[in-house]
């Protein structure tokens, strides 16, 4: 293992009984700060020379953060980002991730967590944080990257993110949107606008924007009264709970910086052209500085799966045309850097029929997250070395889809995965790759992992630590083939 020189010593970390180990070596002279902030068993040695073992947790990632300022997170600004969420509590696959950033020298979220996930895995936003602190120190990852607190709707979860060391918050209002609006007309909408919007804000609204136009050169966005209405009654209650969790966000990290996003992505319909100029601008004159925004887009962004545009309706096949996606996706990036903010992009692992045209039209205006299709990765690592202990998962995370696609917005057919029963490790590997035709499969492994991570935790663990050098390749080559689509990195 590389050694890193530091403040008191050298440290490195090596495996012990199975386990990763901080270890800290010392001599006399050196100043003893391993033996005030680190938590540890002296293996050699006394206090004025030896080596001290410290296990991988809290206290010792806080402490090793404090020597190498590069194992923090930091705020990224508007760069080009690429978020690798993991989920799972052992970490090994957040190494993987980490190497290839330093690899490759690509911008990351190396700590990327929503707050469902965290709800579902039973971790915290400081588990995420610290596991991407020793990721980071494990593969020298001494190029600036993130921690992405995603989807938050509460004030409780905002404090958590920040308690956690986040320096990335994904605001997520969506159920403050109020998405009957879009239904509404005559008296019915002008008696919601008076209900949801207060008369201060119906006045300054109205004078705003009413019969006014705003100009995006060469593009201009013109709103009539009934617009003005409707998009205040659609999105007053939101705006006000994102303005909220951003100043509490400003209070509670002081001087310390920070990048905020909002996300609109799970409505009911795609966020229309005015509707990001109105929000952006409304969030603007609040006083609020994104970094990112998230639309929903035309087409589907379902979970682990690639884009696709419509379903036919006699057939119910996948029709993956781009044009819609194009024409919108420019207007999206052109609105996006005039209010000086990136293009976020959500449920983004698996797009890539969108990476080259997202690539060249956003190009370093882009954050695309990924998360479950790293799990699956680690899936195909289980049915190729224990084809067993796959089906075996397989056939509790089917009992458990039904309950767990509540939140998601999925097309699967259970009906259309064929029966693995008699299917060698290779061939069950086979229809978790990535592409038409084992969409269905790759969605219950995607979207079941919190009640699969729970029951078959030390299995696991363990049949993924016995191949971790599989695992690492597995995943980083799926990582590599999102980047290059991208154009983030030639091969």
């Amino acid at each position: 293992m590389k050694k890193e020189k530091g403040k008191g010593g050298t440290y490195w970390i090596d495996k012990q009984d199975g386990q990763r180990v901080l270890f800290i070596s010392f001599s006399q002279g050196e100043k003893p700060v391993h033996r005030q902030d680190f938590e540890g068993k002296l293996i050699s040695g006394d206090n004025s020379r030896g080596i001290l073992a410290c296990p991988c947790n809290h206290a010792n990632a806080f402490a090793l953060r404090q020597v190498f300022p590069w194992t923090s997170p930091q705020a990224l600004g508007v760069r080009a980002a690429f978020g690798m969420g993991y989920r799972p509590p052992w970490g090994l696959g957040n190494v993987a991730q980490a190497l290839l950033a330093k690899k490759l020298g690509i911008t990351v979220m190396l700590a990327q967590q929503s707050a469902r996930e965290i709800e579902r895995t039973g971790r915290t936003f400081a588990d995420v944080v610290d596991q991407a602190t020793w990721s980071a120190f494990e593969a020298r990852l001494d190029i600036p990257w993130g921690a992405d607190a995603d989807h938050l709707k509460s004030e409780e979860q905002v404090r958590e993110g920040v308690a956690g060391g986040c320096t990335y918050f994904t605001y997520d209002p969506s159920e403050e949107i109020e998405n009957e609006a879009d239904r509404l007309q005559g008296k019915e909408l002008e008696e919601k606008f008076q209900n949801v919007v207060p008369q201060r804000e119906r006045e300054r609204l109205r004078k705003r924007y009413s019969g006014k136009s705003l100009d995006i050169p060469p593009l201009s966005y013109t709103f009539s009264p009934i617009e003005v209405m409707r998009m205040g009654v659609k999105y007053q209650r939101a705006l006000e709970r994102v303005s909220k969790l951003y100043r509490l966000t400003k209070s509670l990290k002081g001087r310390e910086s920070f990048d905020a996003e909002i996300s609109v992505d799970e409505t009911e319909k795609e966020t229309a052209p005015r509707e990001q100029v109105f929000i952006s601008q409304e969030l603007e004159e609040r006083g609020l500085k994104l970094v990112g925004l998230a639309p929903r887009f035309p087409g589907y962004f379902e979970k682990g799966i690639d884009y696709y545009s419509r379903r036919d309706s006699q057939t119910g096949e996948k029709i993956r045309d781009l044009k819609d996606f194009e024409k919108r996706l420019k207007e999206i990036v052109h609105v996006a850097r005039h209010f000086g903010y990136k293009v976020s992009v959500h449920s983004g692992s698996d797009k890539f029929l969108i990476y080259p045209l997202l690539g060249r039209v956003a190009k370093d205006f882009f954050h695309l997250k990924t998360a479950g299709t790293s799990h699956v990765e680690e899936m195909k690592v289980v049915a190729r070395n224990d084809p067993d202990l796959f089906r075996e998962i397989y056939a509790f995370a089917r009992g458990e889809f039904e309950r767990e696609r509540a939140s998601y917005e999925l097309s699967t057919n259970l009906d259309n995965i064929p029966d693995l029963s008699g299917l060698k490790g290779e061939e069950i590997v086979s229809l978790l790759e990535s592409g038409p035709g084992n969409d269905d499969l790759r969605q219950i492994i995607h979207v079941t992992y919190g009640s699969v991570l729970s029951r078959f935790r030390e299995s696991l663990e363990r049949i993924l630590k016995e191949n971790e050098e599989e695992l690492f390749s597995t995943l980083s080559e799926h990582l590599r083939r999102h980047l290059r689509s991208l154009g983030l990195v030639e091969n």
